[in-house]
């Protein structure tokens, strides 16, 4: 989603309708923006379920890259997975005013959970702030050998 004037000054009032024609002929749920807490409950949510394997940061981190056979790939997928769900629910919950729950949206089209997440990660940047992440970590690593 092309960020544009009125998401930037409309904020947190904005609501964004995406289209589910999957659940009938014109129709659509609303979202809103995340907040600042939702974003900071997502983050330790992916965190949470990142596991490495017994290994030092000097065996993690090797020439620069992470050496991803040192971390549980399913599990930390899970965890993005969570934060998905999680970011989806609260959008929905303040878009539709009414209560959301992460097992309420598990429970959503597969097509249609998947054109939400879109959207609300185009609002609130969720998953380039995770790659932003992991580059800079990258960085970080190669600056102190």
């Amino acid at each position: 989603m092309q960020l544009t004037k009125e998401i930037v000054l409309k904020g947190a009032d904005l609501r964004l309708e995406v289209p589910a024609p999957e659940y009938g002929e014109g129709a659509y749920f609303t979202v809103a923006p995340p907040t600042a807490g939702d974003m900071a409950e997502a983050r330790a949510i992916r965190l949470k379920h990142l596991k490495v394997a017994d290994a030092s940061l000097n065996d993690l981190v090797r020439g620069g890259q992470v050496d991803l056979s040192k971390v549980d790939l399913s599990e930390s997928q899970r965890g993005v997975d969570e934060a998905r769900f999680y970011l989806v629910s609260k959008a929905l919950s303040r878009g539709m005013n009414e209560e959301w729950t992460v097992d309420d949206v598990k429970q959503l089209k597969p097509e249609v959970f998947e054109r939400l997440w879109r959207t609300v990660d185009g609002l609130c940047g969720f998953t380039a702030e995770a790659e932003e992440q992991i580059k800079n970590f990258r960085k970080a690593r190669k600056a102190k050998k």
